[in-house]
């Protein structure tokens, strides 16, 4: 099966945005860190437009998963004792038969560059959302080999970027 485009991730992500007004449940999102950026931009443009925001920031972005959460807060350990950063990025980091995961979540220095968006490169890198959102590791690698490459079904060009060209 083909992956849907960048371009339709955020349809349907603005999608489920709009649906959270009506929805008589959570929406949430599984590897779609972008999501949060979408609903600060979408509650953005519904408060110049003198509509109300949907939802409450802080507990949208509460519920939503937060930036790249992957190694930061977030820790997978497969049944034979090895850890991931997740279950969707395979990096193996240790083994907690081996070293205490405690050590392993502190010190391993791919779950260490994990939690520090400004180690991320390319437009993430350098994007005023990668505190909220941070891009998929997991989809970066899957793409490119490298998980701190930039997301590779954003849209979204920073402003930093934007004001180059």
């Amino acid at each position: 099966m083909k992956p849907i485009s960048p371009e339709r991730h955020d349809e349907v992500l603005r999608w489920a945005f709009r649906l959270k007004e009506r929805a008589p449940f959570i929406i949430s999102t599984t590897e779609a860190q972008f999501y949060r950026r979408i609903v600060f931009q979408e509650n953005q443009r519904r408060k110049a437009e003198g509509k109300e925001p949907i939802g409450r920031h802080c507990d949208d972005l509460a519920r939503e998963p937060r930036e790249t959460n992957d190694g930061n807060g977030f820790i997978f350990i497969s049944h034979t004792g090895d850890v991931y950063p997740s279950g969707f990025l395979p990096i193996d980091c240790g083994n907690v038969k081996e070293t205490p995961l405690p050590e392993i979540y502190r010190n391993h220095p791919v779950l260490k560059s994990l939690r520090d968006p400004d180690l991320t490169k390319g437009k993430c890198g350098v994007c005023e959302f990668r505190y909220i959102c941070g891009g998929s590791r997991a989809r970066a690698y899957a793409v490119t080999g490298d998980y701190k490459a930039s997301e590779p079904y954003c849209t979204y060009i920073p402003k930093s970027l934007r004001d180059e060209i």
